[in-house]
């Protein structure tokens, strides 16, 4: 009978014994190599470059293009904003002629020439500022002269008689505006989109031989 209080005896635990040949089965750890200098932050440090990259290509290939369509024998923009002034001043006038005509031949034709130049412009304008360059109001060439006889036919009541021969005179005028800078502009696009112009015109001219027709 073992004696009140007793504790058994607590056993040391034997020390493993080193191995002396363990260093054998061991695989070293070998260093990780970093990128260094512009490429470190790895895969995120290529594709920021790559991305700069393809932005250069991009600028490079524009300016192509712009060059292409303006050096040398390019675009004269000065001819192109007397253009431009006098499809703007057709607008206007015909604004004013379907506002103030009694005639419906007058009126028809009015919208119709509005309508032409309307588009004329904004095309003509679009291929310009698509291809870099910038256009300002300020520099466009309108004709007061037209505005200033319609007004004063107002006044007098002689609008119908006043008005087909201002528009007359704006779309020859007109006319000869888009020939003046088709001999200017070298650029094959520019020469295009100009001789449509001067073609469209033609035809709003001969409108003038039967306006109620």
């Amino acid at each position: 009978m073992q004696p009140t209080g007793y504790q058994p005896p607590v056993f040391p635990q034997p020390t493993p014994q080193s191995d002396p040949y363990a260093f054998l089965n061991q695989v070293p750890n070998k260093p990780r190599l970093r990128l260094s200098g512009s490429f470190g932050g790895g895969s995120r440090a290529k594709r920021l470059i790559v991305a700069i990259g393809g932005l250069l290509v991009l600028v490079v290939l524009l300016a192509i293009f712009k060059s292409a369509l303006s050096s040398g024998n390019g675009v004269d923009l000065s001819s192109l904003y007397y253009v431009i002034g006098e499809q703007q001043e057709l607008i206007g006038l015909t604004t004013t002629g379907s506002q103030s005509t009694q005639n419906q031949g007058y009126l028809n034709l009015s919208y119709t020439i509005m309508a032409s130049a309307t588009t004329d412009k904004d095309k003509l304008v679009s291929l310009l500022e698509h291809n870099g360059f910038s256009l300002s109001s300020k520099r466009l060439v309108l004709q007061p002269s037209a505005d200033q006889a319609l007004a004063q036919s107002q006044q007098n009541s002689t609008f119908d008689s006043v008005y087909p021969t201002v528009l007359r005179q704006q779309l020859n005028l007109y006319q000869q505006e888009l020939s003046d800078a088709y001999a200017k502009n070298k650029s094959s696009l520019v020469q295009a989109y100009l001789k449509t112009d001067y073609d469209n015109t033609k035809l709003l001219i001969k409108m003038f031989n039967n306006p109620n027709g």
